[in-house]
């Protein structure tokens, strides 16, 4: 009923009224507690704890509805904690909320660090109520508990690879170059990948779920600066950690590759040297 009112007045929300809803809806869940209590011989001693578990699982998976439903509760004018929290915060910074889109609160969602201090906070309830699941040795309910906080921490990296991702395309410049001789094209992209070059020895790109891509990206370029004379310091410098590795893969954290592998033999004929195109 509470919600309802919630989708006409559409008020702000804050936290504590936030918690205090998602808790009631476990009363339903909270029946059966109450109904294996009553089939023990005597009071069974964790009906508290099993209740405390479920307010908060039912808590953790509130954020996370909240968040996979924003955009449809959108569309069907459900008004929940998440929506007032986006709204309010667009408000705060001096915006007015009707020449905002839909589409745009949904990036602000995200953009603005909220989607992920709403999935900290449902990693804190599941946690919570793992460390009970666990004292009372309900076993597979921890494993169940653990494939959520699991699924939080993945869709905070999947955010926070994607903001990085859009803060790395914003800077490119969109600015036309005026024409230049190859000479000059190619002093520009040596220059560049020199100054792209991280301080660990490699080069990362072609962000995907698995992350930035490193170790065929380091060797593949590697492998074509030895064609260009000039450059043996980058070459050097890109090529130590490299030519101390019996395998390769897109990243440290992905099972070796073909194309990985083949671009590291690339580097290790040529020795981590210029061949001006003479790999022999």
């Amino acid at each position: 009923m509470l919600e309802k009112q919630w989708s006409q007045k559409r008020p702000a929300i804050t936290e504590a009224v936030f918690k205090k809803i998602a808790s009631g809806k476990s009363a339903v869940c909270n029946a059966i507690v109450y109904a294996l209590n009553g089939l023990m011989p005597k009071d069974f001693q964790h009906t508290p704890d099993w209740l405390e578990c479920l307010q908060h699982l039912h808590i953790g998976f509130q954020y996370l509805d909240d968040l996979d439903d924003f955009k449809k509760d959108g569309i069907e004018q459900q008004w929940t904690y998440t929506h007032s929290q986006v709204e309010e915060a667009i408000k705060d910074q001096g915006h007015n909320l009707s020449a905002v889109s839909s589409d745009a609160k949904y990036r602000y969602l995200f953009l603005s660090g909220i989607a992920v201090r709403n999935l900290e906070n449902a990693i804190d309830h599941f946690r919570l109520a793992k460390t009970i699941a666990a004292k009372t040795q309900l076993h597979r309910l921890v494993t169940f508990i653990t494939s959520k906080e699991e699924r939080c921490r993945n869709q905070i990296r999947e955010i926070s690879l994607l903001i990085e991702k859009t803060k790395d395309k914003a800077k490119k410049s969109t600015d036309h170059l005026q024409a230049r001789t190859i000479q000059h094209s190619t002093t520009a992209g040596i220059d560049f990948m020199a100054g792209s070059l991280q301080e660990d020895g490699y080069w990362r790109d072609f962000l995907t779920s698995a992350g930035f891509g490193r170790d065929w990206i380091t060797a593949y370029v590697v492998l074509q600066l030895s064609d260009i004379p000039g450059n043996e310091a980058l070459i050097a410098k890109a090529s130590e950690q490299l030519l101390s590795r019996t395998g390769a893969a897109y990243n440290e954290n992905i099972i070796a590759d073909a194309d990985s592998i083949n671009f590291l033999y690339g580097c290790k004929i040529t020795g981590g040297k210029c061949t001006g195109g003479d790999r022999g």
